[in-house]
């Protein structure tokens, strides 16, 4: 990696890319003012020092590297790299979701109806407003669960995800076992296979729902 390293450094210097203090400038990022504001590690700021004898010389890719990672926070954000890389993703974010066709051109009440809308809308009391179960539940129907947690928060493990929601007192509302095939319900329609199942309790556990749904046909 080292011979990759040292490449990009001196493309970077070929196309004259600007410096760490020039891109956090630009970004509205203060600054920085010494050495050790760039890194805590004495070998690190001491190394830099050496290098480039001001701060305003250091050069963005050395410089993101060598920069403090941000403190982690439970639950909350895991981009524990620099304040600068995560100024750039999150930049980067904004704008390709500002920019994006399906956002401003095609997302309109001429190309999509209600329901469209409403498929795709957030709702803050599931899974904290995360709307991607729904493209692995359509997309994969027969293996994901209602309550999976590998389809409502797919980018965290379900351990550390048992973790978080523990603490948010939300552990028992989902399931952690991996997605498999979920076998096909068997259809009943005869009266001998319909009585059977009703009347065997035991072996069959109907859903309210369905109890309240018969009675209401009753009357």
């Amino acid at each position: 990696m080292r011979a990759i390293e040292v490449l990009g450094i001196e493309q970077a210097r070929n196309w004259n890319v600007a410096s760490l203090n020039e891109f956090r400038s630009f970004f509205g990022l203060t600054p920085h003012k010494s050495f050790n504001d760039i890194s805590n590690d004495k070998q690190v700021a001491k190394s830099l020092e050496a290098l480039y004898d001001h701060p305003d010389n250091v050069e963005l890719y050395p410089g993101i590297v060598a920069e403090n990672a941000q403190k982690k926070h439970v639950p909350g954000a895991g981009l524990c790299c620099s304040s600068t890389i995560i100024r750039c993703i999150l930049s980067d974010a904004v704008t390709l979701v500002r920019g994006d066709r399906f956002l401003t051109v095609d997302w309109t009440p001429a190309n999509v109806t209600n329901w469209g809308f409403n498929l795709v809308a957030s709702d803050s009391s599931i899974a904290g407003g995360a709307v991607i179960y729904k493209l692995f539940m359509k997309a994969f129907p027969e293996y994901y669960t209602s309550s999976s947690a590998y389809a409502f928060f797919p980018f965290t493990i379900p351990s550390a995800t048992k973790t978080i929601l523990k603490d948010l007192d939300m552990e028992n509302q989902f399931d952690y076992n991996r997605p498999h095939l979920i076998p096909k319900p068997i259809s009943i329609d005869t009266w001998t296979g319909v009585s059977g199942v009703l009347g065997n309790a035991s072996a069959f556990r109907v859903p309210c729902t369905i109890l309240l749904l018969l009675f209401s046909h009753c009357h």
